[in-house]
């Protein structure tokens, strides 16, 4: 229904997971 809201979360967890620079 929203690939840009999902592409979205994944680079939020992304970042979440990945130290914040």
């Amino acid at each position: 229904m929203g690939e840009r809201e999902l592409l979205r979360a994944a680079l939020l967890r992304l970042r979440e997971a990945l130290p914040v620079r």
